[in-house]
């Protein structure tokens, strides 16, 4: 029997509808209104010229295939279609079709915009003044990382504009923006509360929902009495905390996961677990989905059916099922997004449907574009699209495929994780540090378990009000399966290479296409139940390329290169040029440029341990104090550093607000910011060779504002510049405190150095620091410093597993104390305390 052909009718307009959404929302009213206009009127004259057409071809229709036929009834006549119009009919509507619905999305922002303009919002954002504002809490708190110039955690709180102040007289808004305020400030500040201050507004990017970042301008943001909106959500925001509550006594680490699958709320995950989660490929699980949609209302369905009800009650169930639920875990656009989804969805396998699914599934995207065009800028949107798609699409060939060798319910999970997978993947690779190499394995684990989580679940969290004994006893049983789905995601992350690094540049595009293309090749061969040649082809250099990306390449230690790093002894050695001094939890590295002289990176949290480490290692003289960003563990030891010894210069990184003179008070000392490409070089008997790789002044967080520093250190020594061709150089990089986009970022604009001899691992190789760099440069050494036993879990068994996959010989000042490194016969050889 020949395969079923896909219905594929609605997919143009829903692409056209995407289109013209994302174009519209970066565009200014005029642009947008104009946009809309062209596009409906566009959609006008081609319904008035198809109806031309298709009356000029019924006409000459009739006068050439009208015949006469006499009968009983007497003379009548016969006309004949053309066989033209009815393609023609065909593809003019769908034309209609997509310019009506690009359209209605390109109107809606542009009426959107246009109301900004009118209420002089977009003045005030674009002239960034401080206004009187009224605000309505769109979201909870969450804190974002970093520290403000204070040194104080901060949080940012999603809210609608509701009035500013003008001339005395309050005038509506109607605005999405982000609040941004210090942790404790917003402690108190829930969903739907009221709040109004005097603020500064900095403008988004074009596309961005929020059109404003609000910052309080001198004064703090108050809290106003509660309306009735407000009585609303603090009604929800109770059954919220009652449920948290409730699962505080459950097993394992699901009192961390259970608000999230339940409710969408992260608060309560610590770092590491949401780390763990993301690299396993299952982060998706915490955020509310049109999966946790469905499963909701197909229970619900499923209860009326087996009381029996008529099929007629299913319709309003459904949608005050859904409106419960939204409110529930509260009305943001992603959550809106996903009740419309997973309804759609769950009604139409309850009505039975099934094969009407990817209409439906166009229909939804259409129907949320034109609603809020803001959608079609959301990763969330368009994964959520894609994964929706992959499981229509390809769910059900690929499940009969399996059967023939697996259970049918195996079967049928796998499929499903496959088939979302296959599809997501191209869309989170450029959002995501890499591609999680577990996912499809990891989420078969915990699919049979999801459901036992989210349906009494969410019972549980209605009922925690009022019977809170029962909602305890409900959310301990949920707690069994999802202590096991953090076990999984944790387990997960410790497998070797479980996020793949995707390489920059040309290389990553290239597999990327080559991906897109064995992806098309694989759907159309299930779809079709038959694979061509060239098909196979495709699927074989996909495969290929990918199979390249995940092998791990291991280093063997004596034969990768020049630089082999061995163990030699103990003590720093009359020889030494690189140092890690053992500073405790912080960080402080030595590059040799003389006798007693030496730069200096940053200088540890304490001056005592800085001072004893420079007296060990000989050095009276700091040519250059490099400082990489203002944290307290990188420069609390700087007195320690210029205890009796000249300190010829400081050069410092970190955030633009950071006055590094007047806080460091060293008098006689040149103090200057350091800038992406600063460089200098000492010449004589130890010549070194550095340069600034990256310090981002305007970045978000301290960590990120890190300068990173690249030394080229020649390996044979001599009366030599680095730079003479005459010796080979050991390559050393400092990063700071460099965080994983930022170190991403760096890396994939070419600002790092190509090879890397040593490496001092960024954030004393915490999991956020990222292991892109690693991945790519693969260095032949890396020293971690990082206290003894200390309370943050440095360095992650991620970052270490990375270092171990590259072939790196890793140093640790918590196991070997100061380690020093030479340079013999051109071979870096380490030298330990430990």
């Amino acid at each position: 029997m020949s395969p079923r052909p896909l219905d594929l009718r609605l997919l143009p307009a829903a692409a056209g509808t995407w289109a013209a959404a994302a174009a519209a929302v970066h565009l200014d009213a005029s642009g947008a209104l104009g946009l809309g206009l062209v596009l409906v009127g566009g959609a006008v004259l081609l319904g008035v010229l198809l109806a031309a057409v298709l009356r000029l071809l019924a006409d000459d229709g009739r006068a050439g295939g009208s015949d006469t036929d006499a009968g009983a009834c007497g003379r009548r006549m016969r006309t004949r279609t053309h066989p033209r119009s009815g393609r023609l009919r065909q593809t003019a509507v769908h034309l209609v079709l997509v310019c009506s619905l690009a359209g209605a999305a390109a109107l809606t922002a542009g009426l959107e915009l246009s109301g900004h303009e009118e209420s002089g919002w977009s003045r005030i954002v674009e002239d960034q003044a401080p206004q009187q504002l009224t605000l309505r809490a769109a979201s909870d708190p969450r804190g974002i990382a970093g520290t403000g110039i204070d040194g104080k955690p901060r949080a940012i709180v999603e809210v609608e504009v509701l009035t500013r102040r003008e001339a005395e007289q309050p005038r509506e808004v109607g605005a999405s923006a982000v609040l941004l305020l210090g942790a404790e400030a917003s402690a108190t500040i829930r969903h739907g509360e009221r709040l109004r201050g005097l603020l500064q507004s900095t403008p988004t990017d074009p596309g961005d929902r929020a059109t404003a970042l609000l910052t309080p301008f001198g004064e703090s943001v108050e809290q106003l009495p509660a309306d009735e909106w407000t009585h609303l959500w603090r009604a929800v925001e109770s059954m919220r905390s009652a449920a948290a509550e409730a699962a505080e006594s459950a097993p394992g680490e699901a009192p961390q996961l259970l608000p999230g699958m339940i409710l969408g709320d992260r608060s309560q995950q610590s770092e590491e677990l949401t780390t763990a989660m993301q690299q396993a490929g299952l982060s998706h699980l915490t955020a509310v989905s049109g999966a946790n949609c469905a499963l909701v209302l197909g229970a619900v369905l499923a209860g009326l059916r087996l009381l029996r009800l008529p099929r007629w009650c299913s319709p309003p169930a459904a949608v005050v099922t859904l409106g419960a639920f939204v409110l529930l875990v509260h009305p943001e656009p992603s959550v809106v997004r996903a009740a419309v989804m997973g309804g759609i969805g769950a009604l139409a396998l309850f009505a039975g449907r099934g094969r009407a699914a990817f209409p439906l599934l166009c229909v939804c995207v259409i129907t949320l574009l034109v609603i809020d065009p803001w959608f079609a800028m959301e990763p969330a949107f368009a994964l959520s699209a894609a994964a929706t798609a992959g499981i229509v699409l390809i769910g059900t060939p690929l499940q009969r495929l399996l059967e023939s060798v697996m259970p049918g319910w195996a079967a049928s999970v796998l499929a499903l994780a496959c088939a979302a997978q296959l599809f997501v993947t191209p869309l989170l690779v450029p959002v995501a540090e890499g591609m999680s190499l577990y996912a499809i394995p990891a989420n078969v684990l915990v699919a049979p378990l999801v459901p036992l989580v989210t349906v009494p679940g969410t019972a549980a969290a209605v009922l925690a009000p009022w019977l809170p004994s029962l909602a305890e006893a409900v959310l301990w049983c949920c707690g069994i399966p999802a202590a096991l789905i953090a076990a999984v995601g944790r387990e997960t992350a410790e497998l070797p290479q479980a996020m793949v690094d995707w390489p920059g540049g040309g290389a990553g595009v290239v597999i990327g296409v080559l991906y897109v293309l064995a992806a098309l090749a694989l759907v159309r061969s299930l779809v079709l139940r038959r694979l061509s040649r060239s098909g196979a082809g495709v699927l074989a250099a996909g495969a290929a390329s990918l199979l390249a990306l995940v092998m791990p390449v291991q280093a063997v230690p004596g034969i990768s290169g020049l630089l082999a790093p061995t163990p030699l002894g103990s003590g720093p050695g009359e020889d030494w040029r690189i140092a890690q001094c053992d500073v405790g939890q912080g960080d402080m590295l030595v590059v040799r440029t003389g006798g007693e002289e030496a730069i200096v990176v940053d200088a540890g949290p304490d001056p005592d341990p800085a001072d004893a480490c420079l007296e060990t290692l000989g050095v009276e003289q700091v040519r250059v104090l490099i400082l990489s960003h203002e944290h307290q563990d990188h420069i609390g030891g700087v007195d320690g550093v210029a205890e009796g010894r000249r300190v010829r210069q400081v050069l410092h990184g970190g955030s633009r607000a950071w006055d590094a003179a007047a806080e460091l008070g060293l008098e006689g000392v040149t103090v200057r910011r350091a800038e992406p490409g600063a460089s200098g070089q000492v010449a004589g008997r130890m010549p070194v060779e550095w340069r600034v790789v990256a310090a981002d002044a305007e970045a978000a967080t301290a960590n990120d504002a890190s300068a990173a520093v690249h030394f080229a250190v020649p390996a044979g020594g001599g009366q030599s510049s680095p730079t003479d061709g005459g010796d080979r150089t050991v390559d050393v990089l400092t990063l700071g405190d460099l965080e994983a986009a930022e170190t991403r970022a760096v890396l994939d604009a070419g600002g790092l150095p190509d090879d890397v001899d040593l490496l001092k691992v960024s954030h004393h190789g915490a999991r956020d620091g990222g292991t892109a760099l690693i991945t790519r440069r693969r260095p032949e050494a890396a020293v971690i410093s990082v206290g003894e036993e200390n309370d943050y879990g440095h360095p992650a068994d991620v970052t270490l597993q990375a270092l171990q996959t590259a072939g790196t010989t890793v140093y640790r000042t918590d196991e070997h104390g100061l380690i020093t490194f030479a340079l013999d016969d051109g071979v870096l050889r380490a030298r330990t305390d430990g």
